[in-house]
């Protein structure tokens, strides 16, 4: 619905709700009790995953969403007296990434 930006790497694909039951003492059975469907696709992402908007490795995900955030932030503020403070803030904070 394009409410967010994923960040990130490809999920798993696990998407098909449902419960396991135990069938006898070795044997588990899953019964699927549902199917979510996309929107977009009309499909499920049930063995393919959802697809990221920036793929990125996963264990760079965070310092980027982060990095983007303060910027973002940052030039929705700027220029506004009341928030100098705000600005200065994200700034020092941004010199830590390079």
């Amino acid at each position: 619905m394009k409410r967010a930006e994923v960040v990130g790497e490809r999920t798993g694909g696990g998407a098909n709700l449902g419960n396991y039951h135990q069938v006898t003492k070795h044997i588990k059975l899953f019964i699927p009790s549902g199917r979510p469907v996309s929107p977009f696709t009309n499909d499920n992402w049930d063995g393919t995953g959802v697809e990221p908007d920036i793929e990125v490795k996963a264990e760079q995900a965070y310092q980027m969403v982060y990095e983007k955030a303060l910027k973002t932030i940052a030039e929705k503020y700027e220029g506004k007296v009341s928030y100098e403070f705000l600005i200065e803030e994200i700034k020092q904070e941004l010199k830590r990434f390079g």
